[in-house]
């Protein structure tokens, strides 16, 4: 049977992946703030660039555009609703006991399969937000090369 040991193990990797999360989500909020503040200056120039500018900086400035509301994408996505799943209903555990309740060390076992299933899910959950949030930053990357791209170019012509 499992052991006091044995349980702190797989509830350790629990709270760390519940602790990924959390990091997943505000990194998530970071990134949606740079790239509102991108997409934000970008609009807000987009007029005097497209009127004052030839086609070469209209090109990088539109990629620029385009990469940076992939980005946006991509990051409502990450924080979008995923489904994680906890480690057990107290009320069915309980429900579950009745007249005869389960010896320690099935009971122990019990709640490290529910442990064990509960970090399966939650990690295929971060997984599949950190992914997202990978395309960002690439997006955003992208975005920054080519917006500082557009503006070199229009430094030159200026010359």
């Amino acid at each position: 049977m499992a052991s006091d040991t044995q349980y702190k193990a797989f509830q350790k990797a629990y709270d760390e992946e519940a602790t990924r999360c959390a990091d997943l989500r505000n990194t998530a909020k970071i990134y949606l703030t740079i790239c509102s503040f991108f997409l934000g200056g970008l609009a807000f120039k987009l007029n005097d660039i497209l009127v004052s500018t030839g086609d070469v900086q209209k090109t990088f400035t539109l990629m620029s555009i385009v990469t940076f509301a992939a980005a946006f994408v991509f990051l409502i996505i990450a924080l979008g609703m995923y489904s994680y799943k906890t480690l057990f209903d107290p009320i069915n555990v309980i429900e579950e006991l009745g007249a005869a309740p389960p010896s320690d060390d099935e009971f122990r076992m019990k709640r490290i399969a529910n442990v064990a299933d509960a970090w399966e899910v939650n990690f295929q959950q971060n997984e599949r937000r950190a992914r997202y949030l990978r395309f960002a930053s690439i997006s955003m990357v992208a975005g920054v090369l080519t917006g500082a791209t557009s503006l070199i170019v229009m430094g030159l012509t200026h010359f």
